[in-house]
């Protein structure tokens, strides 16, 4: 959901420091949801997907190569749940996957996952 005109003010803060961080890193473009309460109450579309001539302005589905920012947006994600309590660093990954009978999950936790330190005994 695009922002209506009357909603923008409430996050025109947010936007302007998108846009300069934008400007001030090089980056050619950028996406921002602001989600609340499980509800994106905020979206956003800035710039081109990159700095070539015809590239496409970011839209909805537009993807980035972010390489491994990815870890940090994790690690602080999974920081924030065992802070407060959503699982344990030790929780084996069975409990959160689907395919928990796969062999290969066998006594993989989150702690392993976090900092890439698991070998199969077989």
């Amino acid at each position: 959901m695009l922002l209506k005109s009357d909603d923008k003010n409430l996050f025109e803060d947010v936007h302007t420091h998108l846009k300069e961080s934008d400007e001030n890193l090089g980056a050619s473009g950028s996406a921002l949801f602001i989600i609340h309460n499980d509800k994106i109450v905020a979206e956003s579309y800035f710039g081109k997907q990159s700095h070539a001539k015809h590239a496409r302005a970011v839209r909805a589905d537009s993807q980035f190569h972010i390489a491994s920012v990815r870890k940090a947006y994790i690690g602080f994600a999974a920081a924030y749940a065992i802070y407060y309590g959503y699982f344990s660093i030790d929780d084996p990954i069975t409990q959160f996957v689907d395919d928990s009978h796969v062999p290969a999950y066998e006594g993989v936790t989150i702690r392993h996952l976090l900092t890439h330190t698991w070998t199969s005994n077989s």
